[in-house]
């Protein structure tokens, strides 16, 4: 019997196939998390009301690697997973055609070590040690390894000593020997390095970047030739959009949709008062749909207030709460790299404050008290609270699960115990993101060119820390018991009586109209 005899469909065959494939893109895949059931009025959701996560310009590659383990507590051997890069180009004014982006490498199985560390617990994976230590990423001239084209390996460069802030006075010898240290002692986890190249004037796109001692490597034509140009000629506009960067909205199954489209909504209304641009939201794909059917949302999506961006890069980890938040912060930022803008990476219960009654964020950032801080500034955080006592006289979470204005007009105290800070960044000088700190990037790279076979100068050769932001000047409030209790208000004093002086219809109508 010949094969085409073997392999004819017999038509109950056929028909039962067409079954199974019906049932099939009725049910989908399974994530392993709860599919979000839409009601048929909500069910039609308009073209663009979610983005995917290319919105920005950024591409994702990933390849297999393994790196000798280093950690005593996990043994011998080695660590095995995916190599993710995340990477944007620009073609600048001066034409210099320039590419930045950064590394994660995502294990196959949880580091030991991590189940014990707190921060990796509940906010998510850096990268594991031997990826600071051993990774080397080079950059190739040509297409294809027998090109016969030039290599030069790239400089690497994590941030560092998160606890160290600049006074605007330049002196940075605590934070350089801080940085000197850091690199000769073995850290449970690192930040995600910094990918910068300078392609220089060429309209070639035929480069590779590949890992050293192996055979991986990716093509960087198509993201070199769709390269657009940065939006950045010229003097920084009087008006600079700013953006807040949101993490998913909460872990799947904590709050419903409709929750989150309301607080999501408040976030939307509090920041656009102050001058934001918009909020953006990173959402699984179940919960960007749930949430832009929601009808509160509707309004602020079209108005572009509020963006929803399709984030679902990598498995989840079961057990894990809130995995990937850093890499949300270093993929937003990054998105809007070769723009004149600022970057406001932070979560959904919290929210930036001016301490000055009508003051504008684009005002601030350029003539204002941020103006000193115009690559990064780190704002001091607090927890607030609707009560100073303990026992507390009304339930947070409920407040935040009703509908109505925001529940921000009950809160009246503050403790620097629970609150946390988060940077502005401008995100063509500054390293990957960080949940709470970054560097600045301060040097100037060299030119990839055959010319030598040294490793390739980057600008976050040279680093300074970001510059500390006076409470006087704004502040990141933090609603630590919206979703949940988690903490009681210790040593909470007083706010001032204007404290959330946005909320007033004039303070809206004033900024809203320039």
């Amino acid at each position: 019997m010949s094969f085409a005899a073997k392999t004819r469909f017999h038509p109950l065959l056929w028909l039962l196939g067409l079954v199974l494939v019906l049932a099939w893109t009725q049910l989908g895949p399974s994530r392993g998390a709860p599919v979000v059931q839409l009601p048929a009025s909500k069910a039609d959701i308009q073209p663009g009301s979610v983005l995917p996560h290319t919105y920005g310009g950024v591409e994702h590659f990933a390849m297999p690697a393994r790196f000798n383990k280093s950690e005593p507590t996990i043994g011998n051997g080695t660590i095995s997973g995916t190599l993710h890069l995340f990477l944007k180009a620009a073609r600048w004014p001066d034409g210099h055609l320039r590419m930045k982006g950064f590394a994660f490498f995502e294990s196959d199985s949880w580091p030991e070590h991590w189940r014990e560390t707190a921060a990796l617990r509940w906010l998510g994976v850096r990268n594991v040690p031997e990826v600071y230590h051993q990774l080397r990423l080079g950059l190739r001239a040509g297409e294809g390894p027998q090109s016969g084209g030039w290599e030069r390996e790239l400089s690497l460069q994590t941030a560092m000593c998160p606890g160290i802030l600049s006074d605007g006075q330049g002196d940075n010898k605590g934070f350089d020997d801080c940085v000197a240290h850091m690199r000769e002692r073995k850290e449970a986890y690192y930040d995600y390095p910094d990918i910068s190249v300078d392609f220089g004037k060429t309209g070639s796109v035929a480069y590779e970047l590949f890992l050293y001692n192996t055979p991986r490597y990716f093509s960087l034509a198509g993201l070199l030739a769709h390269a657009k140009p940065a939006e950045v000629a010229g003097s920084p506009p009087a008006q600079p959009s700013i953006h807040k960067i949101m993490p998913p909205v909460v872990p799947h199954g904590s709050i419903s949709s409709a929750q989150g489209a309301q607080r999501l909504a408040w976030q939307a209304e509090h920041h656009a008062a102050i001058g934001f641009t918009s909020v953006i939201m990173y959402t699984y794909p179940d919960q960007a749909l749930a949430l832009a059917s929601e009808e509160v949302l509707q309004p602020l999506i079209s108005s572009g207030k509020v963006q929803l961006v399709a984030w679902d890069e990598l498995a989840l980890w079961e057990g894990v709460k809130i995995y990937d938040q850093q890499l949300v912060f270093a993929h937003g930022v990054l998105s809007f790299y070769g723009r004149w803008t600022y970057v406001f990476p932070a979560d959904l219960d919290e929210f930036l404050i001016p301490a000055t009654a009508d003051a504008a964020l684009p005002a601030m950032l350029t003539t204002g008290c941020l103006s000193q801080q115009s690559e990064c500034g780190i704002l001091p955080g607090r927890a607030i609270f609707p009560h100073q006592a303990d026992p507390p006289t009304m339930s947070e979470p409920d407040l935040w699960a009703q509908p109505g204005p925001s529940p921000l007009r009950h809160y009246r105290y503050a403790s620097k115990q629970g609150g946390l800070p988060k940077p502005v960044l401008n995100p063509n000088h500054v390293f990957p993101a960080a949940i709470h700190y970054t560097n600045v990037c301060t040097g100037v790279g060299s030119v990839a060119d055959g010319s030598s076979t040294d490793k390739l100068a980057s600008p976050c050769d040279q680093r300074r820390p970001c510059t500390a932001v006076v409470e006087s000047c704004a502040w990141v409030a933090h609603v630590i018991n919206m979703h949940r209790v988690r903490g009681p208000p210790e040593n909470a004093t007083l706010l001032q009586p204007d404290w959330l002086w946005m909320s007033r219809s004039s303070a809206h109508a004033a900024v809203n109209s320039g």
